[in-house]
């Protein structure tokens, strides 16, 4: 996601003992190498494509078995505030990095991710721009990844970071700060059981505003996913005043017609949501479109819009 400054920092100081004791119970055959072969770089997948050990970015997410058995990073990626995508832990070995490169799949027109140092060294320092940081153990970062970034461990360390990937929301937005504004840090313990909070459902906006679309879709889609015990499939498409809307409209329609061809088992949900209420319900027609009978048993389709479209 292109962003104004090269790097953020939000509040939260976590608990760095609890994490370490949570990453150290892990195999060490299930760690991966890098995707793309970068030379000591491994993962942990811990939310992914169906909950299944990949790489991915398509849609639903889930947590993977991994996540189950920590419940302070859940505990963490609950601080703030948003959907979750992609969620990895990943390990950057001494005297190797990460090259130089920019995120230019289109995935990152709409992504930002988070790092949370769990394993570091004052020496291992991230670059991003003409700007370069330590992310401490325990704190939590994210960058503007359309710049050329890079990270060297040029230490004895192997570092270790907890990552996620996420749109953000308001809530999230107003928490990261860029290099000099910093707030101080509220150190997050680690809490053996946490009653939930219910909240008055939002309004929908009345405006275009993607952000306040996204908010709401992260307070309404959840209330609809009683008996669903998948990751939904999420669709926003942007109000008709966008410069670039037919671009997006058609790109949309392309995904969501993907995604119910290749087949939604039972247990999921479809959710699509636009202040272009009449333009959705027109894509959603024709995703659905020449879909054989009976074929999506199970399935839950969520239509925000107004009720004549």
């Amino acid at each position: 996601m292109r962003l104004d400054h090269p790097f953020y920092k939000f509040p939260f100081r976590f608990d760095v003992a609890r994490l370490r004791h949570e990453i150290e119970a892990v195999s060490e055959e299930d760690w991966l190498w890098h995707h793309e072969n970068f030379k000591g770089n491994s993962a942990l997948p811990l939310v992914t494509t169906n909950g299944e050990i990949n790489d991915d970015f398509a849609t639903p997410m889930r947590p993977s078995v991994h996540l189950a058995k920590m419940p302070y990073v859940q505990q963490v990626f609950a601080q703030f505030r948003t959907l979750m995508g992609r969620a990895r832990l990943l390990r950057l070995e001494p005297g190797d990095g990460v090259p130089l490169h920019v995120d230019n799949h289109y995935y990152w027109r709409t992504h930002t991710r988070v790092h949370i140092p769990i394993v570091t060294d004052p020496g291992i320092r991230f670059h991003a721009g003409n700007q370069s940081v330590h992310m401490a153990a325990g704190e939590a970062w994210t960058f503007s990844n359309w710049l050329p970034h890079t990270v060297v461990n040029e230490t004895r360390t192997r570092r270790v970071h907890l990552t996620f990937d996420t749109y953000g929301s308001s809530v999230f937005w107003t928490m990261a700060r860029p290099v000099g504004g910093e707030r101080t840090d509220q150190f997050v313990p680690y809490q053996e059981a946490a009653a939930p909070v219910v909240k008055a459902p939002m309004s929908a906006p009345k405006t275009e505003d993607r952000q306040a679309w996204v908010d709401y879709l992260n307070d309404v889609v959840p209330r609809h996913l009683a008996g669903i015990p998948n990751q939904p499939y999420v669709y926003l498409l942007p109000g008709e005043s966008a410069a670039d809307f037919q671009d997006q409209y058609d790109r949309m329609l392309d995904k969501a017609q993907s995604d119910v061809a290749r087949g939604i088992i039972t247990g999921n949900m479809l959710a699509y949501a636009s202040p272009a209420s009449a333009k959705m319900a027109d894509l959603v027609i024709a995703a659905f479109d020449g879909v054989p009978a009976d074929s999506m048993k199970g399935v839950r389709v969520l239509f925000i819009g107004k009720p004549a479209d």
